[in-house]
């Protein structure tokens, strides 16, 4: 399956991120992406983005929305550095925040994926972030190796 990592941003009628190919099924009843993908894995994490859920070994994990945004984000644009710049108009459009909300999302996707030591988001000095885990897609309840 090709994962498209393009720029654009994609919002479904609630004004919530969605990745480009579930944009494709907004407004459709399907809880399931093209081919049947519904969400993406990396270790013990799924990450359900239809339903805007983030799962580690089954539990459900309990994060904000701007801070589910800013994660899912950082998966469209997985292995590339991404500015705050980005993330701030990505995650935020059209609103004036502070570099501490989207510090604060960091802090806590962080913490939610216990990722103290930054291996799984990467700080890049003076540049961005870095979504930095080998990546499967869910399709069902099946897994599919999309490398990383």
């Amino acid at each position: 399956m090709r994962i498209d990592r393009g720029f654009q941003s994609h919002r479904g009628p609630d004004g919530q991120l969605l990745c480009p190919a579930e944009a494709h099924h907004v407004g459709d009843s399907r809880a399931e992406g093209p081919d049947g993908q519904r969400a993406c894995a990396f270790g013990p994490f799924v990450v359900d983005r239809l339903k805007r859920r983030l799962w580690r070994d089954e539990r459900l994990v309990s994060i904000t929305s701007k801070t589910f945004d800013v994660l899912v984000v950082l998966l469209q644009q997985r292995d590339h550095i991404v500015s705050k710049d980005e993330l701030l108009s990505r995650v935020w459009p059209d609103t004036a925040v502070t570099d501490n909300s989207l510090s604060q999302c960091l802090f806590e996707i962080r913490r939610a994926l216990d990722d103290d030591s930054q291996t799984v988001i990467r700080t890049v000095a003076r540049r961005g972030y870095v979504f930095d885990a080998a990546v499967s897609m869910v399709f069902g309840s099946r897994r599919s190796a999309s490398g990383r």
